[in-house]
């Protein structure tokens, strides 16, 4: 009864303000929105617009429809006014009061906003007026006579029900203003140990039942129901049904509108009965939306059909031995410093159920879980008895977007569906706002979208060493730049694509998680063209394009090679030739272009190097039939070769001149093992066949050689026949 509330209107010329009046006692929901229907119907019918001025009239001890002229007063100075409520005895000369919204009024639990043109009331809770709890369509209620009116014969469950329901989400909004308006970390932890089923917090809610007989402390509704004529005519088995559909909805509400008061507190969502197929870990790529949990929230039931407790709301920005490493919002990450403390909780007391001492049970629990908090917007990581490193203290600080990353690289973190989750915290976006940015492929500039790119580059006519570029968005012309030595500026855009898209483009991207500028990005979409222009091109010759790479992804030499290796040894082998015969003083990687994603050939410290070994007469034996056999090779056989041992050619090349190149590359492995082959004669293929039939234990035969063509081994193999 002595909750208190404010109940106004949005200010029209303020649309961040509320015009409020204060009403000091029955201001809870289960009371006033009732009230404001009655009021709404029947005082003012249905004129919202009349019932906002009424209710800014005055300064309000509480407001009630059945308040009559007669009604008498409890203080002196208070004022009845029929129909609406008894003005306040400190409301002469009280004016309407202006404040932001949100806002913590002190003193004040419930806020309610009148909008007039849809004729609804949003309700603000307590803890955080930031979020509203629920918006409550002002309606005309059924049919009725008078305003006690009693429940029929007939109705008597269905009012049960409704007086359960009102009186489980009064008690949870009761346990709302006392369990989550407390420290801020403290709160979140408490919503969170509800949302992810802690027995003891499930365990503290308040009972819906305060003594055994409900007849002795039955809350106002069910009393109404208990003094109603028709209750005495019910026979006790329909008694007892009416009783238990009071408690059946008055559980349920509790538990609903307590989950409801957790999930605004945490920002988290229900995904039940929504398509979200967008954001299946299929669908995510870098810079999508996703919903990600640690291994160690999954639950054990081998059947799988357990859901998960939570799941997180962040952006995936790369990967780590298989693992996602994404950012997140300050809410978001809040909610997972509270999971991790209730992963601690949950532990410790599983500990403490098998026997071991609560001394014991903390010493495990911090050898396992690292503990996290807030220190102002630093997030304070310690692993220190996790590692057994006292240094293993991480401080992850948020990014220029004020987004955070949540031990990414470190943790074991997974995208999944979000209807493998129970709750999710945060934001979920739409379809089309679910991709928030890319990497592009050659370059790693993150941009907004990959929507925005060069068609074509032309050199300016009349101005020397100076090209102008086309770029379109999609497929459509909708800029112009020039690009020189000096560097790039644009120089012309269109309707379709005007200074603040180019604007809001440039401020969405990144270099190395750094701002750039004007020059940076149209330098980035000129080298994604003409890399992209060179990898077509490469593909088209059945080659691969390769690329040299300094410490800081500048791209130093770009090179297409012929044929294309084939294998994961062959491009091993072609990064170090490539290493060899292209030095550089800056190089770092190599890498070469799968038709999606560059991978690494070879690294500056991924050299060849050659053990050194006695050479037997079995790979001397080896490498002269190997040697001999090139000779019955045909073109086709000379590039299939190249192309699996990772040896670039040139197209123009002869077949001799192939040939040749791959009896070089076969005697200079045979050197770096310690074979003598230099100044050895190469034999025909016919006497290299006849010389793996007599290695092989065969006689000696003046019959031709076969006409098979096998592959030339390496001098480290045997001979083949």
């Amino acid at each position: 009864m002595g909750t208190n509330c404010l109940v106004g209107i949005l200010d029209p010329k303020q649309p961040d303000t509320v015009r409020v009046r204060y009403v000091h006692v029955d201001g809870s929901p289960d009371y006033i929105l009732p009230t404001l229907d009655w009021i709404w119907s029947h005082t003012y019918l249905h004129d919202t617009t009349a019932l906002v001025d009424g209710l800014l009239a005055h300064q309000w001890s509480y407001l009630g429809g059945d308040v009559t002229t007669d009604t008498a007063i409890t203080f002196t100075g208070e004022q009845p006014v029929p129909g609406i409520g008894m003005a306040s005895e400190f409301d002469a000369g009280s004016q309407v009061q202006v404040l932001p919204l949100p806002t913590a009024v002190d003193g004040v639990s419930w806020v309610y906003v009148i909008d007039p043109e849809h004729a609804t009331v949003t309700v603000h809770g307590p803890g955080d007026p930031s979020r509203p709890l629920t918006r409550h369509h002002l309606t005309d209620p059924a049919q009725q006579t008078s305003y006690t009116e009693e429940p029929r014969p007939a109705d008597l469950v269905t009012a049960a029900r409704g007086a359960g329901d009102t009186h489980g989400r009064s008690l949870a909004d009761t346990w709302a203003q006392h369990a989550l308006d407390g420290p801020r970390a403290q709160a979140r932890i408490a919503a969170m140990r509800i949302l992810t089923g802690a027995p003891d917090a499930l365990q503290a809610l308040p009972d819906t039942e305060p003594t055994p007989d409900l007849r002795i402390s039955a809350p106002a509704k069910l009393a109404r129901v208990f003094d109603s004529p028709a209750w005495s005519r019910l026979t006790p088995t329909r008694r007892s049904e009416v009783i238990d559909a009071w408690r059946a909805a008055a559980s349920a509400a509790l538990a609903d509108r307590v989950v409801e008061h957790c999930r605004n507190l945490l920002g988290a969502t229900d995904s039940a009965g929504r398509n979200l197929s967008h954001l299946h870990p299929d669908q995510l790529r870098i810079g999508g939306v996703g919903v990600f949990a640690g291994d160690w929230s999954y639950p054990t039931d081998p059947s799988g059909e357990v859901p998960l407790p939570v799941g997180f709301v962040g952006v995936l920005t790369g990967t780590w031995n298989g693992y996602a490493v994404f950012t997140c919002s300050r809410q978001v990450a809040e909610a997972i410093v509270a999971d991790q403390q209730v992963q601690r909780e949950r532990h410790r007391a599983w500990l403490i159920d098998l026997g071991r001492g609560p001394a014991d049970a903390d010493g495990h629990v911090a050898e396992v879980f690292a503990t996290m908090r807030f220190d102002g917007d630093t997030i304070v990581v310690d692993e220190s008895a996790v590692s057994g490193d006292p240094d293993a203290v991480t401080r992850i600080e948020p990014d220029q977007d004020g987004q955070y990353v949540m031990m990414g690289g470190s943790w074991a973190w997974q995208a999944l569906d979000p209807h493998d989750c129970e709750h999710v915290v945060g934001v979920l976006p739409a379809p089309s706002a679910q991709q928030r940015f890319v990497d592009l492929p050659h370059t790693g500039l993150r941009a907004p979208h990959d929507r925005l790119h060069v068609t074509d580059l032309q050199a300016a006519p009349g101005v020397p060493s100076t090209s102008v570029v086309t770029l379109a968005l999609d497929d459509a012309p909708v800029a112009e730049a020039l690009t020189s030595a000096d560097g790039s500026h644009l120089s012309r855009l269109s309707a379709a694509f005007d200074h603040n898209d180019w604007a809001a483009y440039l401020t969405g991207c990144r270099q190395h998680g750094q701002p750039v500028s004007e020059t940076q990005v149209l330098d980035a979409l000129i080298t994604e063209f003409q890399v992209g222009q060179a990898a077509r091109r490469a593909a088209a010759d059945r080659a691969v394009l390769t690329r040299l790479l300094d410490a800081d992804g500048t791209i130093l030499r770009l090179l297409p090679v012929w044929p294309a290796p084939r294998g994961h040894l062959a491009r091993s082998q072609l990064g170090q030739r490539l290493r060899l015969e292209n030095p550089h003083p800056r190089d770092h990687l190599w890498q070469w272009w799968n038709g999606t994603a560059w991978r690494p050939l070879a690294s500056n410290s991924g050299m060849h190097t050659v053990t050194e070994r006695k050479p037997n007469p079995g790979q001397f034996l080896a490498f002269v039939i190997a040697d001999s056999l090139y000779e019955r090779f045909d073109r086709g056989e000379l590039i299939e070769q190249a192309a699996g041992d990772g040896i670039p050619l040139d197209p123009q090349m002869t077949d001799d001149q192939i040939r040749a190149l791959l009896r070089a590359v076969l005697r200079e492995l045979a050197r770096e093992i310690g074979l003598p082959v230099d100044g050895l004669p190469t034999l025909t293929a016919a006497q290299g066949l006849e010389l793996g039939r007599i290695a092989a234990g065969g006689a000696l035969t003046d019959s031709p050689a076969t006409t098979d063509h096998p592959t030339p081994s390496g001098p480290d193999q045997p001979p083949t026949h």
